[in-house]
């Protein structure tokens, strides 16, 4: 499979395959996209890379559900992967969702979501409670083995287990990787060599962490963290239940502290999980999900297909006005564009750390939608009545999907200046879990911003990008003018919608950096995952202080309710450049393949027209200090795999 398969569901069937088996794929190439699949039925192989959405695939895997069994056969092949959502993974898996048992019956890499795990993207937000068995290898709740990704903000309830005299590894989230954050076990594990709570041998990073299930039968070691740490440099935070196992860790290479015991009542405390355990864990309702030990806010306790979702919701869909193409010489005003939007208040119903890609969409419409109107043309004039109407197109859309008080800023009733940010805000209620909210939406003006341009080489001396921040600023007190004077109708419970495009992306992004520090606004308070933001070609604006994002992870703010969405080949959102130590805050979520391919030579092929012409003498003399050698600035944006962009064109 080459491309995208998006919005597939299996029901009241069976597959087996041979090689590369899966309900939805078998072989998925680099590049591919997976989203949104569902499959119910039973998946088997004699052999080979086995999953219920995927066997095996180079892309990535998002928001798919699988609730069918699946199981190998026992031929014993150089290698066998199995796992709950694919066997083989090369891209990343996010927001997955397993409850099918998992059986390997040969030696091999098994897991909840993926059976082998071999690229440098991440596994996040994932939640298994199907039983995992295997016969001798790797096996964890999440993962059997992961090389060079970590595992974030994952859980496993279910049992994993291996015969008793097995050799192996068998582990409540996976079996050997480098990095596990913010993720809990609660299954039972047992078997194997080695049996552990969270990781067998963990070599990068095991942080805020915690272990609450039996540990037993593992032949030469039962540990309720881990069975190996060796070499890594970040480990703390990690908490396991007294009397769930004899000892944390089996054997310890490295100076950092020891996991902590904790008693059962203290580890489903209240108390505990807030001011111990703390952000991004909060406390089980009622017991629904985790018998009352701890949940991770960034994972859908209750996923849903999402086909089955909208039958189930109120869905809005219209036609949107967005900027069209204005040419400076036709000497006639230009009709905008139109484009067909769909919109849902169910889009906030789940927490902004995970990335919703039908509410990324409608943020773009929303973002498209505010650019400057073309209609009416331009003026030289700072106050001609043309620019009072350059917001329309946004205020028409807010208006369509039942947003009121709905207004824009000065700045966008006047001809942009290099430090002004026009700006379309709203507010509306809307009920989630029978609670009432406001929500209050920002749409920062991202085209047809005139001279605003010119702030993106605004950098300044020291601190954050000058004219970003200068941006930022300005948002920020707009809203808490707004709040303010739309007064009691905005209700205390409020969530946060912002979206901007490009300069106004890089706006946002800061913006949104400062409310996750500050979780209130206008007296207003919310919760990281109320605050959704959703960036479309964002520059980098931030500092990349990375004693401080140290610390915000300390904390537990991971910036994960940020979303960025980037084209990798694209050399705006490398600006201003990471070699300067900018950075931008939240998670970057690459929508296109990440490789050149036969679809897409065409674009690469412009693509290239464009980097020549950045490539001049002049440009080639600007060299900066950069990973400890001195290189070229346009160099020192990466494009796919590390390399520089020169090679990556290069090997075009």
């Amino acid at each position: 499979m080459c491309g995208f398969i998006v919005l597939c569901q299996i029901e009241d069937s069976s597959v087996y395959g041979s090689l590369y088996t899966g309900a939805i794929v078998g072989y998925g190439a680099l590049g591919s996209l997976i989203q949104n699949c569902y499959n119910e039925g039973a998946v088997a192989a004699e052999k080979g890379d086995i999953g219920g959405i995927a066997g095996y695939t180079g892309g990535d895997i998002r928001d798919c559900i699988n609730t069918g069994n699946v199981t190998s056969g026992t031929e014993r092949p150089p290698a066998s992967f199995i796992g709950g959502i694919v066997g083989e993974v090369m891209g990343s898996v996010d927001n997955c969702f397993n409850s099918g048992d998992i059986r390997h019956r040969v030696a091999g890499f098994t897991g909840g979501i993926a059976g082998f795990h071999i690229g440098y993207d991440d596994i996040t937000n994932c939640y298994n409670i199907g039983n995992v068995t295997a016969e001798m290898g790797f096996a964890g709740g999440i993962a059997g083995e992961t090389t060079y990704g970590a595992i974030l903000n994952c859980a496993n309830t279910g049992d994993v287990a291996m015969p008793l005299t097995s050799g192996g590894f068998t582990a409540g989230i996976v079996g050997f990787g480098p990095s596990v954050e913010y993720s809990y076990n609660t299954g039972n594990i047992s078997g194997g060599s080695n049996a552990s709570g969270i990781v067998g041998t963990i070599t990068a990073r095991i942080y805020k962490n915690y272990s609450a299930g039996n540990i037993s039968g593992g032949n030469t070691s039962n540990s309720a963290i881990a069975t190996l740490i060796s070499g890594a440099t970040g480990v703390a935070y990690n908490y396991w239940r007294t009397s769930s196992a004899p000892r944390a860790v089996d054997s310890y290479l490295g100076p950092e502290s020891l996991p902590a015991r904790v008693n059962e009542d203290v580890m489903k405390s209240e108390s505990w999980i807030t001011n111990t355990l703390g952000s991004p864990y909060i406390l089980d309702p009622e017991q629904k999900y985790n018998s009352g030990y701890p949940i991770l806010s960034g994972i859908n306790y209750d996923p849903t297909f999402l086909v089955a979702a909208d039958e189930s919701e109120e869905m809005i869909s219209g036609a949107f006005n967005y900027q069209s193409y204005r040419n400076p010489e036709s000497g006639r005003e230009q009709e905008d564009y139109t484009s067909t939007y769909y919109y849902s208040d169910s889009y906030f119903s789940e927490s902004a750390y995970v990335y919703n890609q039908s509410l990324a969409t409608m943020s773009l419409c929303l973002a498209l939608s505010a650019f400057g109107s073309n209609e009416g043309g331009m003026s030289s004039d700072r106050y001609d009545p043309v620019y009072m109407n350059k917001a329309k197109n946004a205020v028409d859309l807010l208006g369509q999907i039942g947003f009121e008080d709905i207004e824009a800023n000065y700045d966008f009733t006047v001809k942009p200046d290099t430090d002004s940010i026009g700006l379309v805000m709203g507010h509306k209620s809307i009920v989630v879990d029978g609670e009432e909210y406001t929500l209050i939406t920002v749409a920062a003006r991202g085209g047809g911003y005139e001279a605003e341009w010119a702030g993106n080489f605004t950098i300044g001396a020291f601190g954050r990008h000058e004219g970003f921040a200068i941006a930022c600023e300005k948002a920020y007190w707009q809203i808490v003018s707004y709040i303010e004077n739309c007064g009691i109708r905005i209700k205390p419970n409020i969530k946060l919608w912002l979206t901007g495009f490009s300069r106004a992306g890089a706006a946002m992004n800061l913006l949104a950096g400062r409310l996750t520090d500050d979780i209130s606004i206008a007296e207003r308070h919310f919760t990281e995952a109320d605050l959704y933001d959703y960036c479309f070609e964002p520059p980098m604006g931030a500092l990349e202080d990375r004693t401080l994002r140290e610390e915000k992870q300390d904390a537990g703010y991971m910036y994960a309710n940020i979303h960025n969405i980037v084209n990798p080949g694209d050399l705006v959102p490398k600006v201003a450049p990471a070699a300067w130590e900018f950075d931008r805050y939240g998670t970057d979520e690459n929508v296109i393949p990440k490789l050149y391919q036969i679809g897409n030579a065409a674009d690469y092929a412009e693509m290239l027209i464009y980097y020549n012409n950045l490539d001049t003498e002049y440009v080639r003399g600007s060299v900066v200090s950069h990973e400890g050698k001195e290189m070229n600035i346009l160099d020192t944006f990466r494009g796919a795999d590390g390399e520089t962009l020169s090679d990556y064109f290069d090997g075009l």
